[in-house]
């Protein structure tokens, strides 16, 4: 199996500690929605993902692992049910009937794992764990293996409007041993602000916990923003990117008990969407108002258009632009051809987007043309991105599938190369005239 078959396993799953075969290279966890400001009687889609690369997920879990998946707003606090592992995560779609916040919140049971020494002290130093690293030296039996107690939560927060101004739920703790507080409103959070949380342990602010902040494509332990918590358990961070984001916390200390775990550890994430230039949501909408549902095809068309664009530095909705999409008679690979028009507003009517017809649903390419400059890009799809599309069938997958491609990176979705052609051959050069 190649590298981007391994990523793209990665996908949106539900969450699973594997395990920790290699202690040093945990996975984060996430509790993902697609999106933080519905309106009043919207679905909203949650799923609770581990992996190595934010946002994707690497493999399911029984629900019987989830402790706790509730629902918090300013008066209620409502269990969260039926959740199932689908589409390689635990995942649920809630109508959200009451405006106003919502912390959405989800902890694991504890789990016990067992680490050699070395393991467990480069586990603990990659964690910045410096206080634990003193305590770990200080020890009396070098050479007993280490049996660790963790518990891992994750939640979100969404606005659903209309919502009152001034709304102050979002500081509202959940009860998590180990819990992130944002200090404002996380679903104002905009690109270029600074923004300041609070980390709770067993519902006392705490300082000195490591926290982390982590945006889409992240990998574990590849943070854009890494500090600590100060003496009131404060922590501030810079926001540079739009899009999806998350922080991360993590504390463990030794226990003296009579347990079998001599270390005791606590994981807390929480996930935001920081506005700008680049908004999820946003794009999704457009999408169905194109294509009049949310499907997978029509979302990586989206995608590629939007990128096509950028990379010939051309507006939306200029002439110098032709595409021709070219796939199998399948409407589900047809329907990149509508998230292109979304993108970058070429259309059938205009003349300015084609179909064409190839036998295998392998060959399935776009080739974009800047008629003026001449310039093309040739635009592939892995072969393991099509088949998703393709075998996605029930309603939950088709519209899980097509919310996980809206948030991977580009390079997991397409590859965008020069035209092999030059602008006088076959359908480049037709475009190119036109």
């Amino acid at each position: 199996m190649n590298s981007k078959q391994n990523n793209l396993l990665r996908l949106i799953s539900c969450v699973c500690f594997f395990g920790y075969a290699q202690a040093a290279s945990a996975h984060d966890s996430w509790l993902i929605t697609d999106q933080n400001k519905p309106n009043k009687g919207d679905e909203v889609w949650l799923s609770f993902v581990t992996g190595e690369e934010f946002p994707l997920g690497d493999k399911a879990t029984a629900p019987g692992r989830v402790a706790s998946f509730v629902d918090v707003t300013t008066d209620k606090r409502t269990d969260i049910t039926g959740y199932l592992p689908q589409d390689k995560g635990l995942s649920v779609r809630r109508k959200l009937t009451t405006g106003g916040m919502h912390i959405i919140g989800i902890g694991l049971r504890p789990n016990l794992i067992t680490m050699t020494p070395e393991k467990f002290d480069a586990y603990i130093r990659e964690e910045r764990a410096e206080a634990a690293v003193e305590r770990f030296i200080a020890r009396k039996d070098k050479d007993a293996e280490v049996v660790e107690s963790y518990t891992k939560f994750g939640k979100t927060i969404i606005s659903v409007e209309p919502s009152e101004p001034g709304d102050k739920t979002f500081k509202k703790p959940l009860g998590h041993r180990l819990e992130i507080i944002p200090l404002s409103n996380p679903c104002d959070w905009k690109v270029g602000q600074t923004v300041k949380v609070e980390v709770l342990l067993d519902g006392y602010r705490w300082a000195n916990v490591p926290v982390s902040l982590g945006y889409e494509g992240s990998g574990a332990h590849t943070y854009a923003v890494q500090v600590k918590t100060d003496k009131e358990g404060v922590a501030s961070f810079p926001l540079a990117r739009a899009g999806h984001a998350f922080l991360k916390a993590h504390f463990i200390r030794p226990l003296a008990d009579l347990s079998k775990a001599t270390w005791e550890s606590y994981w807390a994430s929480f996930t935001f969407r920081i506005q700008g230039d680049s908004r999820v949501s946003d794009e999704l909408r457009s999408i169905r108002g194109v294509h009049g549902e949310l499907t997978p095809g029509a979302v990586l068309g989206y995608r590629a258009g939007a990128a096509a664009l950028v990379k010939l530095g051309l507006d939306r909705g200029t002439e110098a632009l032709r595409v021709v999409h070219a796939c199998p008679p399948s409407v589900s690979l047809a329907a990149v051809a509508d998230g292109i028009q979304a993108a970058t507003g070429a259309t059938l009517g205009r003349l300015n987007l084609e179909l064409s017809q190839v036998s295998r649903a392998g060959d399935t390419r776009t080739t974009f043309v800047d008629r003026f400059s001449g310039q093309s890009l040739d635009v592939r799809f892995p072969p393991e991105v099509i088949d998703e599309i393709q075998s996605a069938s029930e309603p939950f997958d088709v519209e899980s599938l097509a919310l996980r491609l809206a948030t991977m990176p580009d390079e997991m979705l397409f590859t965008m190369q020069p035209a092999e052609s030059s602008p006088n051959d076959s359908v480049i050069g037709a475009l190119s005239r036109r």
